[in-house]
């Protein structure tokens, strides 16, 4: 199966272009619910003023386009262990993008499941004299608990090194 994605997005103050996202991909799934996708992103970004990506990499204002590849394999949800695996890579901003995510599942019994995420990026920006790198880690661990269509409640916690801080979020629903 094959898709086209595409968003853009528009300032309000002037008009102009602040985000535009062309996607393509190609999507594959076995009999038995193994699949991947393959993917190609074309991103055109205006950023009206600068924000840090860390303490020390700075995206300036400006305009922006980038061209991203990337591709996924995963197993059957369905299953007790399932598994996600993401590859990525190309242009990001004025440098360079190349990132994994993992991901692992697994379900205990109906109404419980636990979750982990591990996303490793790794951005470069040769053409600048300093602070030109730096590589994210973000750690994700969710846990839900079903007990009937009625009730149910998820904690996640999350770490990511460039801030140094742990989230925790709880969810209740009833």
């Amino acid at each position: 199966v094959v898709f086209v994605t595409e968003r853009c997005v528009f300032q309000l103050a002037d008009g102009e272009l602040e985000s535009l996202r062309l996607m393509s991909q190609v999507e594959l799934e076995t009999r038995k619910e193994i699949g991947g996708e393959i993917s190609l992103e074309y991103q055109r970004e205006g950023v009206i003023e600068d924000f840090p990506i860390s303490d020390s990499i700075w995206i300036k204002a400006g305009e922006y386009s980038f061209v991203t590849l990337g591709g996924d394999f995963r197993t059957p949800q369905s299953k007790r262990v399932s598994v996600f695996l993401m590859l990525n890579g190309g242009e990001f901003f004025d440098g360079r993008r190349y990132g994994v995510l993992f991901g692992p599942n697994l379900t205990i019994s109906s109404g419980f499941q636990l979750s982990a995420q591990y996303e490793y990026n790794a951005l470069r920006f040769p053409d600048r004299q300093n602070n030109n790198s730096v590589d994210i880690h973000m750690i994700n661990m969710k846990a839900l608990l079903m007990l009937n269509t009625k009730f149910s409640a998820s904690i996640l916690a999350q770490y990511v090194n460039t801030e140094d801080d742990f989230i925790f979020n709880f969810r209740f629903r009833y």
